[in-house]
């Protein structure tokens, strides 16, 4: 009786999807391109945005979606490894979604898990904005701080 409940259960399962994100990076900022493969379901997607900014400057990551997808982002760390000074914000597109004080993350990352997935359509960006007063690595020029979005890609 088990095995068999289990093969219903099997049977009806929809197949496993998946997505790869591929990001390059470069020590310059503004240069770390995402890609994700095309999929014709939900995928499930991690989309890491590293940045390294200057002291004294602003710099921006994005992340665009897909033509024919929505993304809904369902969780969202920040983190300060180098404890670097200075804020970073999180927008979709212009509109601003959370902004962090870096001076106040030491040591910690910062998990943002959403109850309600915050969605993007098609073309729409989320951009991660740091303004840098200052690294924490005193031997280093830049701040470094990265953030992770987590969430899924589904037929937009």
């Amino acid at each position: 009786a088990i095995d068999d409940a289990a093969q219903r259960a099997v049977a009806g399962a929809r197949p496993g999807v998946s997505s790869t994100v591929v990001v390059t990076a470069s020590t310059e900022p503004g240069d770390t391109t995402v890609t994700t493969a095309p999929v014709a379901e939900e995928s499930i997607v991690n989309v890491p945005l590293p940045l390294s900014v200057p002291q004294g400057q602003t710099g921006t990551e994005e992340y665009t979606v897909p033509a024919g997808r929505r993304l809904r982002i369902t969780d969202i760390i920040v983190q300060n490894p180098q404890q670097d000074q200075g804020t970073l914000v999180i927008s979709k597109g212009d509109a601003t979604l959370f902004t962090y004080s870096l001076n106040n993350m030491f040591g910690v990352d910062i998990d943002q898990p959403l109850r309600t997935p915050l969605e993007l359509l098609a073309a729409e960006q989320l951009v991660v904005t740091v303004s840098c007063d200052g690294p924490g690595d005193l031997s280093g020029a830049a701040c470094t701080p990265n953030v992770l979005i987590s969430g899924v890609l589904v037929p937009g």
